[in-house]
Order: C-alpha cells, then sequence, then structure tokens
C-alpha cells in the first residue's frame, strides 16, 4: 500500500480539492446501464478532476440485494481508479471501527484490494480503532461531526466540563490518536460554525466535508471554514449532484462539468491566510 498522505498532499500541490463520492443507487443509474459500466464511466469523466474517490460501501452492499454482486462492483471500480487514475486515492466510507477479527477482516479487505483511506467510527474507542490507526501508510478520516440534522442528539451533547462531544473527538484524535501522522476527520459541511470550530482545534489535519450538492452546503463558505492557513487540508466532497448530474445518455459529460464547476468554485473561494 502507498502512503496515503504523501498522496493527498501531491493532490493539493496541484490544486486538487474535490471529492467525489460513488454511491450506486441501481433506479438511479440510466436504464439500461450496467452499475460497472456507469462508475467506469463516471470515473473516465472525471479523472482529471477529482482529487480522491470515496465509495460508499453500503451503496454497494445495496446493489446485492437487487440481484448484482455489490462487493465484485466496488472491487472493479476500485481497480478502475488505480488504472485510469493513479494519482487519485480511494477512501473507502464504511464507518468501519469494531473489535477483535471483525477488524481483521476489514483490514484484509482493505488491504488486498489496495485501499488508501478508510472513514471510521470513534464511538468504540481507540483501542476498537488501533488496527487502522497502527498503519502509517493508511488515511484514517474519524467521524466528528457529521452532515445529517439528527447529529446533535449524540455529537453536541456536552461533557462533564461543557465541551460539546465532537470537540473533544477532534481534540482527541488530534492528541493521541494521530502518532502515525495518519487521521483526518469527518465534519459536515452543513455545520459551518462546527466545522471552523475543528479547524482550529486540528491545525492542518485534513477535513473531509460532506453535503456539497444534493444536501444543500455552498461551496464559498465551506472553503473559508474548512481550509487550513495554507489554503489546503480540506476535500470537499459531492456524489449525487455529480453522478447523476443526467440519467440520459450524455450522463458522463453532465457529471465531468458539474465536477468541474465544483473544483472551479473551490479554487475561486480559497483564501491563503498564511504564508
Amino acid at each position: 500500500m502507498r502512503d496515503f498522505m504523501k498522496t493527498l498532499d501531491a493532490q493539493c500541490a496541484l490544486r486538487k480539492f474535490l471529492c467525489i463520492g460513488l454511491d450506486p443507487v441501481l433506479e438511479r443509474i440510466p436504464e439500461g446501464e450496467a452499475p460497472i459500466v456507469f462508475l467506469r464511466r463516471i470515473i473516465d469523466a472525471t479523472a482529471d478532476i477529482a482529487s480522491c474517490y470515496k465509495p460508499n460501501f453500503q451503496f454497494f452492499l445495496g446493489l446485492c440485494l437487487k440481484g448484482i454482486n455489490g462487493i465484485g462492483v466496488l472491487e472493479d471500480t476500485m481497480r478502475h481508479i488505480r488504472q485510469v487514475a493513479p494519482a487519485v486515492p480511494v477512501i473507502l466510507d464504511g464507518k468501519f471501527g469494531d473489535i477483535g477479527t471483525t477488524n481483521d477482516a476489514t483490514i484484509k479487505f482493505v488491504v488486498e484490494n489496495q485501499v488508501d483511506a478508510v472513514t471510521l467510527n470513534p464511538y468504540v474507542g481507540p483501542e476498537g480503532l488501533t488496527p487502522f490507526l497502527s498503519r502509517r501508510e493508511l488515511g484514517c478520516f474519524i467521524l466528528c461531526r457529521t452532515s445529517n440534522k439528527g447529529s446533535d442528539w449524540l455529537q453536541k451533547r456536552p461533557l462533564k466540563d461543557g465541551t460539546p462531544l465532537y470537540e473533544q473527538v477532534a481534540y482527541d484524535v488530534m492528541t493521541s490518536w494521530n502518532a502515525k501522522g495518519n487521521c483526518g476527520l469527518v465534519v459536515g459541511a452543513t455545520f459551518l460554525p462546527e466545522l471552523a470550530k475543528v479547524r482550529h482545534i486540528v491545525g492542518h489535519m485534513p477535513l473531509l466535508n460532506p453535503g456539497i450538492g444534493t444536501q444543500g452546503a455552498e461551496v464559498g463558505p465551506t472553503v473559508q471554514a474548512s481550509q487550513d492557513g495554507r489554503g489546503l487540508g480540506m476535500l470537499l466532497n459531492a456524489s449525487s449532484s455529480i453522478i447523476y448530474a443526467s440519467r440520459e445518455p450524455d450522463y458522463p459529460e453532465a457529471a465531468r462539468a458539474e465536477a468541474l464547476r465544483l473544483h472551479e468554485l473551490i479554487i475561486s473561494s480559497r483564501k491563503v491566510i498564511q504564508p
């Protein structure tokens, strides 16, 4: 496996900050197009724009309910990315984190498929994430402040000293969990004040920001809240608004146009605060 952080740094040096989510839903794919072909064509159309691709594990499992080998589609998708966009890292969004042999099985899948980074659920505690955190080359994006409306119930719950739980997660990841220098945080673009607060806590640590596009978050304010002092450190994720930009035969061209629009908006919104 290659070093995710070095790969991400190379993408940032090219001023690429758009993470393209790959969430295959059979009913939304253009009629007559197989998911495996659909995803390949999306990747082909956006390979020179994407900073990274983020296949969502659960969506591929959903294909299995339709009689499709969803895991096979996922593995093919990741192979295709390596073939046509070898410089673009893959973040497998599975919100993993468990104990014992469960983690062992996940790590084996990640390694055998040359996954560059994963998303992780911190609420099993740090020992439940150790098999991931201990692999220096593997990027670990830990859920901190998710983009869904109901996340307040837990993530903003105050601790005894009044600190919201999501802030404590950010602090602990920065100070204790990032011994290998391979951690980032998932912070939704739908909560800008919290996003800015997390950025202040974690310095230059990379932030993965879901919520752009269909969920309604705006690019400009998200960039301003998420970027570090160098104008880097952010990965703005858009999924449905790109891959389902059209259901007509021109869907690859439509996906490319939307990805390019978002990329250019991100670049124009950057402001380098420090040298």
